[in-house]
């Protein structure tokens, strides 16, 4: 019987499965994250509409120790509680070349939960972050790509923000899923309250 192939969508490690198993999830035998099991080019089998997480306030903040961090909230909406998430950025120098990435993982997010993630910046030459990739054991959630997609770290240089016109043209977030940056640290979640806080 001919096996089909697909990816981790937390470690991106090549998985092998039978056609019958389409749809199910299981933990891939690489990292044992929970993934769903898929096939290249067709629809998946829960729609975005489904597990749809947001991004918010995102900006840089700096540990007391001196290190940088990318952090921000990210927002469950949906009614969906999920194994993990993880969020990822591309990390830009001062010419607007892509240097690296930070990331931030959480194990368990409830529904109507929110996250306050902390991705550490271990390259001292990035002076702005990318747009963040979002994905979860269905896969990567396609966030719209804001209009102003690379943000200045504190303290960098306004003249630079010509220079970043070419970079922050805007992009089909197709363009971000190719990115593959694992790793990063478990974060906490709580629920939201009633009245939004």
């Amino acid at each position: 019987m001919k096996l089909l192939d697909c990816e981790c969508s937390f470690c991106g490690g090549a998985i092998s499965f039978q056609y019958s198993k389409v749809g199910e999830l299981i933990n891939c035998p690489e990292c044992g994250m929970e993934t769903l099991l898929f096939i290249y080019g067709s629809e998946r089998p829960y729609p975005q509409t489904q597990h749809f997480l947001q991004a918010r306030n995102i900006g840089w903040a700096k540990s007391p120790l001196g290190f940088r961090h990318v952090v921000g909230s990210v927002i469950n909406i949906s009614d969906k509680n999920f194994d993990w998430v993880r969020i990822e950025f591309t990390l830009v120098t001062r010419e607007a070349k892509p240097i690296g990435g930070a990331s931030d993982c959480l194990i368990g997010f409830p529904p109507k939960g929110v996250w306050t993630f902390n991705a550490p910046v271990f390259q001292p030459e990035a002076a702005g972050v990318g747009a963040p990739l979002i994905s979860c054991e269905y896969g990567k959630i396609f966030v719209e790509i804001p209009q102003l997609e690379v943000q200045l770290a504190p303290g960098t240089d306004k003249k630079l923000e010509p220079a970043l016109a070419t970079f922050n043209k805007p992009k089909p977030a197709s363009q971000w899923s190719s990115l593959k940056i694992t790793g990063g640290l478990t974060g906490s979640a709580h629920r939201q309250q009633p009245n939004g806080n």
